[in-house]
């Protein structure tokens, strides 16, 4: 398949799931809170995994949004939402950004991740869960260099390395914070100042609720907590 027939697949795929499964999945992550009595301020986060009509993979992580201080109810849920496969290079997640277009996350990211975080996990797909369980939020800068657009993202757990290719951030690799050496460094500060900065401009309009505020607040508590 083309680029542009993975991406209209997945949101086909989705539009389709969001329609019939997520009120379901945001249901039972409420009562799943409840039963397990889970503090009103712990993020708590629950994996739903499904097979789409079109027989593609989807995992959706829920939790309580960090921009809420205490949960209260099913609308206090973020849900994130990824798909994934097998290619002849490897395993490829793609994570929906709620603004519009994808993410890719290449497998050689998780194996890196596992090995630098030191956690020793040997299955492949609990690489992936573990790591969007605690970096779901990301946020990016893009660098001109060689005639080539390459991409650092910043998450709670370090920053993300790729490129910016066909429409889409593919990530390739992952290093942590001791890693970075002192451009990086900055770079991930400039991200995070972007992402306030957005949130302060938002506040001046008046909009201090709404979707765009509700999203950058979580991107940059999803990081930096």
């Amino acid at each position: 398949m083309t680029p542009e027939e993975i991406t209209r697949e997945i949101f086909t795929d989705l539009k389709r799931i969001r329609e019939t499964s997520i009120h379901r999945f945001g249901i039972e992550y409420e009562r799943m809170r409840r039963r397990l009595r889970v503090k009103n301020d712990e993020i708590y986060c629950k994996i739903f995994e499904i097979k789409s009509i079109n027989k593609n993979k989807w995992m959706f992580f829920l939790s309580k949004a960090p921009s809420v201080e205490k949960f209260r109810n099913i609308s206090d849920v973020n849900i994130l939402e990824l798909s994934y496969y097998n290619t002849a290079k490897g395993l490829r997640v793609f994570k929906t950004i709620p603004t519009g277009g994808l993410i890719a996350y290449n497998g050689h990211l998780f194996n890196r991740y596992n090995e630098r975080m030191s956690l020793g996990i040997i299955e492949p797909m609990e690489k992936v869960r573990h790591f969007f369980s605690n970096n779901g939020y990301s946020s990016y800068k893009i660098i001109e260099k060689d005639g080539k657009q390459f991409t650092i993202g910043t998450c709670k757990d370090g920053l993300l390395l790729g490129e910016l290719k066909n429409n889409w951030i593919v990530n390739n690799t992952f290093i942590t914070k001791d890693l970075m050496y002192l451009e990086q460094d900055e770079i991930e500060a400039s991200l995070i100042d972007s992402l306030k900065g957005s949130i302060m401009e938002l506040a001046y309009m008046g909009v201090k609720d709404g979707y765009n505020y509700n999203y950058y607040n979580d991107v940059i508590k999803g990081i930096t907590k």
